[in-house]
């Protein structure tokens, strides 16, 4: 990959974006690359935004090349595929450990000139450090048979267990302590492939139930959370708890009527199949529409794109795009 940029804020890796900021990039396939070899890229190379070296406006830029790894698995269905492995990095080619590239160069480039410029790979990214286990969370790995057979080497999968704390409390107000439950839930913050920061949330839960076990009960306070959202969305999505009239019989029909609407969403959620192969992903989208809010369902079943022709004789509905 070469990378050009104008901006010196960061090295060029890193501002390679979907975002109308991004900087230049272009890029090929190298096979069996080896120490001292040379990989070429000319005006034939495809990029992006540009699609060529030679749209480039001469003048002054800051010139990056990385190698991003790839290598070849020969899976157990038979097939051989070239893949990027995850090293730890969350498949962000410009921090994947392992790969090369170069110290960042202000060059000036000219298009129309014939000219080579040579770049070196001298810096190799570092392995990422294992995660520290401190006194409420631990990190583990195991080996899984499945996935290492599937891709023909071994495979690990990584965990780790939240953050949970537990301490008495007692408000101001109150002549008794209660049990609080704290729960810390790490935030990976990220623009496009860059992580940006990390952040941490704090849940907490107090009750006065001291026998079951902390996950019973942020378990249990999920499961209100779902009926107070339940509430909320009859209230401000179908607007069933209005009274827009004076009248006490005909507002608890408009009530009705606006729950059913709300109904008929659950119902299409619990009539969606959820079997064959692709059983647990649909068993995914089927409390993905049974917990959507209202607004967003109508959005996304109810208000589908058409394009609407009206002949002479006839009205001719035309389904655009749509991908809920």
């Amino acid at each position: 990959l070469l990378m050009l940029s104008v901006n010196e804020e960061k090295e060029p890796r890193f501002q390679i974006s979907d975002d109308p900021g991004t900087q230049q990039i272009f890029g090929i396939d190298v096979e069996g690359l080896g120490p001292g070899q040379a990989a070429r890229i000319d005006a034939s190379v495809s990029g992006y935004p540009l699609q060529s070296l030679a749209e480039l406006k001469p003048g002054e830029y800051v010139v990056q090349a990385l190698l991003h790894k790839y290598e070849t698995f020969h899976l157990a269905s038979g097939h051989t595929v070239k893949l990027p492995r995850d090293r730890g990095e969350g498949q962000q080619w410009n921090r994947a450990p392992g790969n090369l590239y170069s110290t960042p160069q202000r060059m000036t480039i000219d298009p129309r000139r014939a000219a080579v410029i040579k770049i070196n790979l001298d810096q190799e990214i570092p392995p990422i450090p294992p995660p520290q286990d401190t006194k409420y969370i631990k990190h583990v790995k195991m080996q899984s048979e499945r996935l290492t057979k599937f891709w023909g080497r071994p495979v690990e999968l990584g965990a780790c267990v939240e953050e949970v704390a537990e301490f008495e409390h007692m408000p101001q107000a109150c002549r008794r302590s209660y049990r609080m439950v704290v729960v810390r839930k790490r935030i990976a913050v990220e623009r496009g492939q860059e992580h940006l920061f990390t952040d941490y949330r704090y849940l907490f839960y107090i009750t006065n139930d001291r026998v079951h076990v902390r996950s019973t009960i942020v378990e249990t306070a999920h499961a209100r959370c779902d009926q107070e959202n339940l509430i909320d969305q009859l209230k401000h999505g179908v607007h069933a708890l209005r009274t827009p009239v004076g009248d006490l019989v005909s507002n608890w029909a408009y009530m009705v009527m606006a729950a059913l609407a709300w109904s008929l969403k659950a119902w299409l959620a619990l009539l969606l199949p959820a079997e064959g192969r692709w059983k647990e992903r649909h068993k995914q989208e089927k409390q993905s529409v049974l917990r959507m809010e209202f607004k967003q369902f109508v959005n996304a079943f109810i208000r589908v794109p058409a394009l609407v022709v009206r002949g002479e004789r006839r009205v001719v509905f035309k389904l655009l795009s749509w991908n809920p």
